[in-house]
């Protein structure tokens, strides 16, 4: 009866054993993720850092760019008014002017036949 007792306690000790490596795995598997998590999180916080220093050094060298744009802009904006009031200046003048003339063209149509 004593050798299945050792049988028995082999058994136990292997599955013991077992048991404790399986914990230990587990373990390090839980540490091995925390570590990863770790180092992407502060991989993706440099890279969110560094993204936000070239927009802004991006944003100083088009600042100029950007003002002179808008300052062509604005002028594109005031001579597109001044056009539009002139033409309608020259077409309130021109508007009698035309009417004289094919007045006058019509009379003379009508007396040369």
């Amino acid at each position: 009866m004593n050798e299945n007792l050792t049988t028995t306690n082999t058994i136990l000790t292997i599955v013991a054993v077992a048991t404790v490596i399986q914990a230990l795995v587990a373990l390090g598997v839980v540490v091995g993720g925390l570590v990863l998590y770790s180092r992407v999180q502060r991989a993706y916080e440099e890279l969110q850092r560094q993204v936000a220093e070239k927009t802004r050094a991006l944003e100083l060298q088009l600042a100029p760019l950007l003002a002179r744009v808008d300052n062509v802009l604005n002028t594109v904006e005031r001579v597109d008014a001044t056009v539009e009031r002139v033409t309608s200046t020259v077409r309130t003048k021109a508007v009698p002017a035309i009417g004289l003339i094919r007045g006058a063209r019509t009379a003379l149509n009508v007396l040369l036949r």
